[in-house]
């Protein structure tokens, strides 16, 4: 599948997500302006590609569990402290 660099990363992942359509995520506008800055945050890190297949699983769990690890990634981040892996 080709990329459009310029497209959300949040629209890329939906389309790429084999949990898509399962639970509702994201279903509000706040879960979707959060999960793109997650993502951003992530591809900033150069760590989007390592997190990808775990975003991407058929089971929502592993996405969660992803998307909480880049939650406190983040919070680390804007408290100081770096992101080294």
């Amino acid at each position: 599948m080709s990329y459009d660099s310029n497209a959300l990363l949040s629209a890329r992942l939906l389309q790429e997500a084999r949990w898509a359509g399962k639970d509702g995520y994201p279903a509000h506008v706040e879960f979707q302006v959060e999960l793109e800055g997650l993502l951003g945050f992530a591809q900033a890190h150069s760590r989007l590609n390592s997190f990808w297949p775990q975003l991407t699983s058929p089971r929502t769990q592993e996405r969660d569990d992803a998307l909480q690890e880049l939650r406190v990634a983040r919070f680390f981040t804007l408290n100081g402290y770096p992101v080294l892996e």
